[in-house]
């Protein structure tokens, strides 16, 4: 009865928290679009980079805690196998699959900071255009 509560008080936790950080949110997702000319800012939605740049951030946090969490678990899992060879090494291999999989998703944000430390910023700004003004004939 003990371990069928467990992943709910877990669940629910998590779920908790999670609300949390969607419900203080502030940022504004938008890109804003330089002035033409006197005229009034276009309003469109950002380009497909933008998102991509948004959910690989997001995915990252995400992953990074789900990995540690699971290597939490696990250290959990062994301090609690009272001695059980099995559990011991079930234990041992799900904190080794969690620091792995930390160790995976650091290096794939230091990748992309080495490439382009720009792919990882949060927030886009545009520069201002400039109006060029020039002959047209016939206009």
């Amino acid at each position: 009865m003990f371990s069928k509560k467990i992943p709910i008080l877990i669940v629910l936790i998590l779920t908790i928290f999670l609300l949390v950080d969607f419900c203080f949110a502030q940022g504004d997702l938008e890109v804003p679009l330089p002035q033409i000319g006197g005229e009034s800012a276009i309003t469109k939605t950002p380009v497909l980079p933008d998102y991509v740049k948004y959910v690989f951030n997001f995915g990252i946090g995400i992953a990074g805690l789900i990995a540690f969490l699971m290597t939490v678990y696990g250290g959990f899992r062994y301090l609690t196998s009272a001695g059980n060879p099995s559990a011991m090494s079930d234990a041992n291999s799900q904190i080794f699959a969690g620091l792995i999989g930390l160790i995976v998703i650091l290096s794939s944000w230091l990748l992309l900071t080495t490439i382009n430390p720009q792919l990882i910023v949060i927030n886009p700004q545009l520069k201002e255009s400039e109006l060029v003004v020039g002959e047209m004939p016939g206009v």
